[in-house]
């Protein structure tokens, strides 16, 4: 199971959930960053959601992965947190590592990118399908590289990891899960997940954040 949340900053749903949610912690690690503090807060409501306990506390190891801890210093789910202009998702799952990437559609260059990042069945694809394809692929090197923990270089690898993903719906490959998705109207989000051998699909639970009581209602 994963449970993935989405929110829109600069809303008042938003703004309700950094009320709701944030702690003085999380302010702090966000340094005035709006769109940082809004994935905190929508992580410990999906946390909340998720285990039914408040007490969690954000890391992150030394090449930058977040992974939570209760007050008691021990591990909890696997999370991953991704900010795009302004898009904030989360997701968190016990299953195994996991990424999520959420990337606001904006004028680029895909040509030029996806051969200098991409594999050579990616930047067919791009060359085919233009922006919507480079996105669709660029949020799924980036939640791979997320979830394996290996950050930018897995990501500019120059590999094929994302061609052949359906618009919207799982793909496995090479020892991942990997869900595509359309959340919002020019914005695209993938999810990543290590998969075992002979498991089927995972199952996935998007969760309205703004209706997750807080502990303290």
């Amino acid at each position: 199971m994963i449970n993935l949340g989405v929110v829109a900053g600069g809303t008042h749903e938003a703004k309700a959930l950094i009320d709701g949610w944030a702690l003085p912690e999380d302010v702090a690690a966000a340094r005035a960053r709006p769109d940082s503090l809004l994935a905190r807060a929508v992580l410990r409501a999906l946390l909340q959601h998720f285990s039914g306990c408040h007490g969690w506390h954000l890391r992150s190891n030394p090449r930058g992965k977040p992974f939570v801890v209760d007050d008691n210093g021990k591990a909890g789910p696997f999370v991953s947190l991704s900010h795009s202009r302004g898009m904030v998702s989360c997701a968190v799952s016990w299953t195994g590592p996991l990424g999520v990437d959420v990337e606001r559609h904006r004028p680029r260059d895909v040509a030029a990118l996806a051969a200098y990042a991409f594999g050579p069945r990616e930047i067919a694809e791009v060359a085919r399908d233009g922006a919507s394809a480079f996105f669709r692929i660029w949020t799924l090197r980036e939640a791979i590289a997320k979830a394996s923990g290996d950050g930018l270089p897995l990501a500019i690898d120059g590999q094929d990891r994302g061609d052949g993903a359906p618009l919207q719906g799982w793909l496995r490959r090479d020892g991942w899960w990997l869900l595509t998705a359309l959340p919002h109207p020019g914005t695209s989000l993938a999810v990543a997940l290590t998969a075992e051998p002979g498991a089927s699909a995972p199952s996935l639970d998007w969760i309205n954040i703004a209706r997750v009581r807080h502990p303290r209602l």
